[in-house]
């Protein structure tokens, strides 16, 4: 953190460009099997039924573990808990492609909605240690945009390389590219902005001062008090709804 003082530096615009990428790499992932059904159903001689249980399978895993990976986001720190959950999900996207039965493919698809609930709580306990309160709506505005755009993309991209190289070695890619992600963010990232050499002090304080009022004003809470409040409730059931019609357009 030893910089000259004065221009302020930009850390913070480089961790919302890289969680930017993350966001769009996580739903390249996902939507990339949209792509390969047909060639899947033929390899592995499975039915429209039993590839509708793999392409619902990854929901359960990502549910399951949705909680539990904001859990362990709080109290491994987001370098961490990113590094490992991208890594995990990543290794089990390449092993997609090398399933050879509709059983392996069912394996895979849970361990890698597994994996992907940790993505967006990992990057929300990033923001939270590195930006003022009034910088987080529109960070976490673009890190949103970032899921859309890559389910976009993939449904672009995805077909044509599939074309090119086959539907295995497209997960393989997909795989390697959260892996070089991964490594990345480990190298570049440090949970306090303290910590990286490249944020100056003048970035320092303004990232401190605008996050006081996080503890003037923090309340301790029960997990059932959050649940159950109102505005929990509806944000529920507005992400359940939409997830619907979302995941219905992006795997059929």
């Amino acid at each position: 953190m030893e910089q000259p003082q004065g221009r302020m530096s930009r850390q913070r615009f480089i961790l919302i460009g890289i969680l930017f990428f993350h966001s769009v790499n996580t739903y390249m992932d996902r939507a990339c099997i949209a792509s390969a059904v047909d060639y899947i159903k033929r390899d592995l001689s499975m039915s429209k039924e039993l590839m509708g249980l793999v392409l619902g399978i990854f929901a359960l895993g990502y549910a399951l573990f949705q909680v539990p990976s904001g859990w362990i986001a709080d109290k491994l720190g987001p370098r961490k808990a990113l590094t490992i959950v991208v890594s995990v999900w990543s290794c089990f996207t390449a092993l997609t492609g090398a399933a050879r039965s509709a059983i392996q493919m069912l394996f895979l698809r849970f361990l890698f909605g597994v994996g992907e609930a940790g993505a967006f709580p990992g990057a929300a306990q990033a923001f939270f240690r590195w930006l003022p309160v009034k910088d987080r709506g529109l960070a976490h505005g673009i890190n949103f945009s970032g899921s859309r755009l890559g389910a976009a993309f993939s449904l672009f991209l995805m077909p044509w390389l599939i074309r090119q190289i086959g539907w295995r070695w497209t997960f393989a890619v997909n795989g390697l590219i959260g892996i070089i992600w991964a490594t990345v963010w480990l190298i570049w990232f440090r949970d306090n902005p303290r910590d990286n050499p490249k944020v100056n002090q003048a970035e320092l304080d303004y990232i401190e001062k605008g996050r006081t009022s996080d503890f003037t004003a923090s309340v301790k809470a029960s997990f059932a008090e959050v649940f159950t409040s109102l505005n929990m409730v509806l944000a529920m059931i507005q992400y359940f709804a939409s997830n619907v019609t979302f995941f219905i357009s992006l795997t059929w």
